[in-house]
């Protein structure tokens, strides 16, 4: 929660009011096992997002909250990431957005491409990948990393969900890069790939592809993909943004 408001709302008294609630249930959890290093996810985060907050609050965020410290946070959060018995996953998905904030994006990167390799077949940390490459521009470099996740010998421990949200990914980043024919085969993939019907990165694929044949100025192709988004399942606002390219 605290991380909700700090970064989707922006709203650091609500931030500080949530640390405290959180810290008064692992403070004492801690004190009974000082030594337990999955209790420092909770006390890492305080630390790191009270240590975070503007200058101007600081100033009399003392009076109502226990003081942060940032650094100590990201220590006790790779510590628990490397070392916590149940929570080394939470760890490591807090410290994704630390490294981000910090513009640490080596090791935002060193850490997406190792919960990717620990689960194989979840999309989600792809996505991500394929976000920070996008918002970064650098756009070859993870099209780089998304075809080695691509890589026979890596694609056979994968799930076709997975597959396909990978080819998906890299469609959109090789789009984003201008290499509409590139993109197009990428999104193909994905939509002739054994998806069931009503799996919502079918629509995705189809308007991206759509988008890739438009930049290629192949009018009827696009037409036909914008069309067959009206008939799919309606995800990110698909069908709106198809009906405004038709």
């Amino acid at each position: 929660r605290t991380r909700f408001y700090v970064y989707e709302k922006k709203n650091y008294y609500r931030a500080m009011g949530a640390g405290n609630k959180g810290y008064d249930f692992v403070g004492p959890a801690q004190a009974l096992r000082p030594n337990y290093v999955d209790c420092l996810i909770g006390t890492g985060a305080y630390n790191y997002f009270a240590g975070s907050i503007p200058t101007l609050m600081k100033i009399f965020a003392w009076m109502f909250t226990q003081g942060g410290d940032k650094e100590k946070g990201i220590q006790q959060l790779e510590l628990a990431a490397h070392k916590g018995e149940y929570g080394q996953i939470a760890a490591r998905m807090v410290l994704l957005a630390v490294f981000y904030n910090e513009k640490r994006f080596d090791d935002y990167q060193r850490l997406t491409s190792v919960l990717i390799e620990q689960f194989p077949t979840n999309p989600v940390f792809v996505t991500w990948l394929a976000d920070f490459h996008i918002r970064q521009r650098r756009l070859e470099e993870g099209n780089q990393k998304l075809a080695l996740l691509l890589d026979k010998d890596k694609a056979t421990s994968r799930s076709k969900l997975s597959l396909a949200q990978i080819s998906y990914e890299k469609g959109r980043v090789l789009l984003e890069k201008q290499s509409a024919e590139d993109a197009a085969a990428s999104l193909t993939r994905v939509i002739d790939g054994a998806l069931p019907g009503g799996d919502p990165l079918l629509a995705k694929a189809r308007l991206l592809r759509g988008c890739a044949w438009d930049l290629q100025r192949k009018r009827e192709q696009a037409v036909a993909d914008y069309q067959a988004v009206l008939q799919l399942r309606d995800t990110d606002d698909c069908q709106r943004k198809a009906r405004g390219f038709l």
